[in-house]
């Protein structure tokens, strides 16, 4: 994935590019989008995602960035709300059949 958005980001430039990809040249805002299911049916594959999150948000902290957290999926909220509440800014379900409205709602926030 991180080699997908570096290829996006390398191919947007100027002024129309969105603030995702182009960047602010910033780094003490992270947004972290954790992505997880809404049912418990694959084995550990929810809990490592948040443990791997919990790891990566609780390092971006000790070094003193501000982090934003955004879950998609229930299985990732509760875990990620109890450790980094303040820090959750929105969660969304992934649903039975996930939509490219859904897609969008998620990209909009």
């Amino acid at each position: 994935m991180a080699a997908v958005i570096a290829n996006l980001a390398a191919g947007v430039s100027g002024d129309a590019a969105p603030r995702m990809l182009s960047g602010t040249g910033s780094t003490q805002r992270q947004l972290v989008v954790v992505a997880a299911s809404d049912r418990g049916l694959a084995g550990g594959f929810s809990s490592s995602i948040v443990r791997a999150a919990r790891d990566h948000i609780a390092a971006l902290i000790a070094e003193g960035k501000t982090v934003s957290i955004i879950t998609v999926g229930k299985k990732a909220l509760a875990p990620l709300r109890r450790q980094f509440g303040d820090k959750v800014v929105a969660s969304f379900e992934a649903g039975a059949q996930p939509s490219l409205d859904s897609a969008l709602a998620i990209a909009a926030e």
